[in-house]
């Protein structure tokens, strides 16, 4: 589930974002009301672990959690959404084993994510 601006949504196994009733419940949730401490504009083009270092050395410590929100244009997106799974539940780490996944190209849009590495 992703809620942006307080809007929800449900990343389903196609892959759509579908608006969430506000009856809905979800087994696992991380939510904080973001509010920007600093604001960079990255100057070069960034593959993902390019965009692990960056981060890392922008971070004061890894051992926190941060909230990093990223704005732009980008070339290429990989993205996974696990399916709803039913009794007996199968341990996480089994299920993405098997989880869809999608690629996008030549994209505008915002990723939000969550950061932390205990070291």
């Amino acid at each position: 589930m992703i809620g942006v601006n307080g809007k929800f949504f449900q990343i389903k196994a196609d892959g759509i974002a579908y608006p969430v009733d506000d009856s809905m419940k979800t087994p696992f949730a991380m939510v904080t009301f973001f509010e920007s401490d600093k604001t960079l504009i990255i100057g070069e083009l960034l593959d993902y672990k390019g965009l692990e270092r960056y981060l890392d050395d922008l971070l004061p410590t890894r051992n926190i959690f941060y909230v990093i929100k990223i704005e732009g244009n980008f070339t290429y997106i990989r993205t996974r959404s696990v399916p709803r799974q039913n009794k007996p539940y199968p341990l996480l780490a089994e299920v993405v084993k098997d989880q869809p996944v999608f690629e996008f190209h030549h994209l505008r849009g915002t990723i939000i994510g969550f950061r932390c590495q205990i070291i």
